[in-house]
């Protein structure tokens, strides 16, 4: 009990600090880069968010987003552009995903789009 209330009177002081930031609102856009090992599908494409297969778990990465490095397993990575509400999706298998506070790079040895997945069950 005495080393968590130690370790709280530490977490406090950060916490206020952070709360209490002068950092500028988030724009609401961020840069995506999105390639494989032979071809990039997009290059400093501006979007709002993306949504990546996670090996821990789906996450979404969003502008101002704290920076990660993350390994991904197989999923639907999904792009959502400024101004579209529906998401342009696209079936991976595997990779990793370095995000900045403004870009994610997303890398994969294999993607679909989920288009041409669809066309192979209709």
């Amino acid at each position: 009990m005495l080393a968590r209330t130690a370790s709280l009177r530490r977490t406090l002081p950060t916490l206020a600090r952070r709360a209490m930031s002068s950092a500028p609102e988030a724009s609401g856009s961020m840069t995506l880069n999105f390639n494989l090992p032979h071809e990039t599908i997009y290059s400093e494409a501006k979007v709002s968010q993306v949504i990546v297969p996670g090996s821990s778990g789906e996450y979404g990465v969003t502008a101002d987003h704290v920076p990660i490095v993350a390994q991904l397993k197989a999923g639907v990575l999904q792009i959502i552009h400024e101004g579209q509400a529906e998401p342009e999706k696209y079936f991976v298998a595997g990779g990793f995903s370095l995000t900045h506070p403004n870009s994610v790079t997303v890398s994969f040895l294999s993607v679909f789009n989920s288009l041409f997945v669809r066309s192979f069950y209709n």
